[in-house]
C-alpha cells in the first residue's frame, strides 16, 4: 500500500510539538502515534518529538533517526522513502538498521561502514581474499584429492556429482537480487507475485518451454506430439540441434509468467543444470525434475515428493508422473505449495547475501598465503563512501582494500 509522504506545516521550529496526526485505520492501531512513526512490535518505542527534533529533509520532511536521534543531513532528502517506511533506524554506527521495506528482507547489526548501494543491503567486512571465478557454466575441478597436482578451490554457478568446484549462487540469481524489481524483467520477487490463476483454474497439463541445449529437450516435444492432452512442450530456439527444426517446428515464445497458467512444469537440464528451476519453485505449479548430476548451491535443501516430483533422466516416467497428478490433485497441490514455501524461504535475498559471506569467510580461513597486488592486475574502482545514498555519519574505512 502506498503511504502518503507527511508533510510539516511552513515555520514549524525544531523541538516544537507538532500537530496531531489523524490515524488512519489502514495504516495505524488504536493508540498508535503519526503512520511515519510507527515501528514493529519488538521494536523500542520511539521518543517523543522534542528529543528527536533536528533540521527536516529537504523533501520529506523526516527530521532524523528516531532512535539515535542523528538528523539527515542529506540536502536531497533520502532516498530510501521510495521503499522504506518513516521512522527507519539510520545504519549510524552504534545505531542498528532495520529496512521496513514491504518485503522485509534484511535487519542489520551495527557496522563500522555503511551500504553503499541499497538501504535495504547490509555490508560485511571481509578478509583479503585470492580466488579463482569460474565464468562458464560447466564446472572445471574433476581431480580427487590424492591426485598430483590436486583439485584447485575454483568458485563456480553450477555443481556436479564428479566435481569439486565450490558452488556460489548463479550469476542469474545474483543479478536477479541486486536488482530486484528495476534492471531485470524475471527477478525473484516479481515471480511471487505473477504466479497466474488459482490452482483449481489452471490448465491439466505439463508445460514446457526452452532452446535446444540437451536432446532430452526435444524428446519432450515429441512426446508433446504424441500426448497433446497431458503436455505442451516446445523448442523456442534451434543452435546445437538445427536440423530438427524442421521436424518438430519452433514455438513461439511465450512470458514467464504465463507458464503458471499450467498446473505442472517441467524441467529438464540444459547444457548445466536448468537456471530456470528457481523461478519455477517460486511460482504455485508442481515442479516435476529430471534427475541430473548437476545442482546449484539450495539443490540439497529440497526434497523428492516432497517439494517436487522426480522424474528419470530419459524422461521414460514423465507421463505417468503428470496421470499420477492429475489422478491425485490435493496431493499434487501440497506438495507444489510446499516446493513454493521452501524456495521462498531460501531464495529470501538475506540469505543469498549470507551464502556468500559463508562461503568466502570459509574460503578465507583456509587460505595458506596472504593476497598480493601483483603486476600485471587490474585494479577495478570501488565507489567510495561519498557515492552511497545519504551523506550521514561518514567515517573513513578501518583498513585499506586491494
Amino acid at each position: 500500500m502506498r503511504r502518503a509522504r507527511p508533510r510539516l506545516p511552513a515555520g514549524w521550529e525544531p523541538g516544537a510539538e507538532p500537530p496531531a496526526a489523524e490515524p488512519s485505520p489502514s495504516r495505524v492501531g488504536p493508540g498508535s502515534g503519526p503512520p511515519y512513526a510507527r515501528a514493529r512490535p519488538s521494536s523500542p518505542p520511539p521518543p517523543s518529538w522534542g528529543a528527536v527534533a533536528r533540521r527536516p529533509c529537504a523533501v520529506s520532511r523526516w527530521p532524523g533517526c528516531w532512535r539515535c536521534r542523528s538528523p539527515c543531513s542529506w540536502p536531497q532528502g533520502p532516498r530510501r522513502r521510495r521503499s522504506a517506511r518513516r521512522g527507519a533506524w539510520c545504519g549510524a554506527p552504534g545505531c542498528r538498521r532495520a529496512s521496513f521495506c514491504r518485503s522485509a528482507i534484511s535487519t542489520c547489526r551495527p557496522s563500522t561502514r555503511r551500504a553503499k548501494t541499497s538501504p535495504a543491503r547490509p555490508q560485511v567486512l571481509l578478509p583479503d581474499l585470492e580466488f579463482y571465478v569460474n565464468l562458464g557454466d560447466w564446472p572445471l575441478e574433476h581431480r580427487k584429492v590424492n591426485e598430483t597436482p590436486g583439485p584447485l578451490p575454483i568458485i563456480s554457478w553450477c555443481g556436479s556429482l564428479d566435481s569439486r568446484d565450490v558452488i556460489l549462487p548463479t550469476y542469474d540469481i545474483t543479478h536477479s537480487t541486486l536488482e530486484a524489481l528495476r534492471g531485470v524483467t524475471n527477478d525473484l520477487l516479481s515471480i511471487q507475485g505473477n504466479t497466474g490463476p488459482s490452482w483449481i483454474n489452471k490448465t491439466e497439463k505439463a508445460f514446457f518451454r526452452g532452446r535446444d541445449s540437451r536432446e532430452e529437450r526435444l524428446q519432450l516435444v515429441q512426446l508433446s506430439k504424441e500426448n497433446p492432452q497431458l503436455l505442451d512442450a516446445g523448442i523456442t530456439g534451434y543452435f546445437f540441434f538445427q536440423e530438427k527444426e524442421k521436424e518438430l517446428g519452433k514455438a513461439k515464445l511465450i512470458g514467464f509468467f504465463d507458464f503458471f497458467k499450467y498446473k505442472y512444469q517441467v524441467n529438464v537440464d540444459g547444457t548445466v543444470a536448468a537456471y530456470r528451476y528457481p523461478y519455477l519453485m517460486l511460482g504455485d505449479s508442481l515442479v516435476l525434475k529430471q534427475d541430473s548430476p548437476y545442482y546449484e548451491h539450495f539443490y540439497m535443501a529440497l526434497k523428492p515428493w516432497k517439494h517436487y516430483i522426480p522424474i528419470k533422466r530419459n524422461l521414460s516416467d514423465l507421463l505417468e508422473k503428470v496421470e499420477w497428478a492429475k489422478e491425485n490433485d490435493e496431493e499434487a497441490e501440497k506438495i507444489a505449495k510446499e516446493g513454493q514455501v521452501t524456495a521462498r524461504d531460501l531464495l529470501q535475498p538475506h540469505r543469498l547475501y549470507c551464502y556468500y559471506y559463508r562461503v568466502l569467510q570459509k574460503y578465507a580461513e583456509r587460505q595458506l598465503s596472504k593476497p598480493e597486488i601483483r603486476d600485471g592486475m587490474e585494479l577495478v574502482p570501488q565507489p567510495d563512501d561519498s557515492a552511497s545514498l545519504c551523506q550521514c555519519h561518514r567515517k573513513r574505512p578501518l583498513r585499506q582494500e586491494l
